[in-house]
């Protein structure tokens, strides 16, 4: 009877060490899950963010596209105005400069935009597998798409300054 007892009283402190060990990893899967929840809505957030930022960059491109064919066209109308009014090889000449000039700005706009929309992308991929890259060089990646923004802002402010 006593040894019925105490194998009894064994298996109830047993069987009490593993349920303290499944509470205990119960609580440590439940902590885990939530943070992994956190994460994933703060990659959810920055995806959203920069696709957000690639549509504006996109539309972005294509006014500055709408307003090289603008310029282009009416760049070909001064040139035939002022044709009739002097010199047409001089103003051939000087129509041949400024288009090259308006293009040299026109590609500097269209590289610095290829190069956010490029780094945008890259910022995607890294969103997508972040467990692969270390958050730092996203951070430093997302600096540098900022820059190549940026620089596509002002490539652009520079042309429309230009055609006005």
């Amino acid at each position: 009877m006593i040894s019925a007892v105490i194998v009894l009283f064994l298996l109830v402190v047993g069987l009490s060490g593993v349920g303290v060990y499944l509470y205990q990893t119960t609580e440590a899967w439940q902590d885990r899950s939530a943070a992994l929840s956190d994460r994933v809505q703060d990659l959810a957030d920055a995806v959203a963010t920069l696709d957000d930022e690639l549509e504006v960059t996109i539309s972005a491109l294509e006014r500055t596209e709408t307003q090289l064919d603008t310029a282009r066209d009416r760049i070909t109308a001064l040139a035939d105005e002022k044709a009739q009014l002097g010199d047409e090889h001089a103003v051939q000449q000087r129509l041949v400069e400024y288009q090259q000039h308006i293009s040299e700005i026109a590609a500097d706009v269209l590289f610095a935009l290829d190069e956010c929309i490029t780094g945008q992308n890259r910022v995607m991929d890294y969103l997508e597998d972040p467990d692969r890259y270390d958050e730092d060089d996203l951070e430093r990646v997302q600096g540098q798409v900022d820059d190549y923004c940026a620089d596509a802002t002002r490539a652009s402010e520079e042309l429309v300054e230009e055609l006005s």
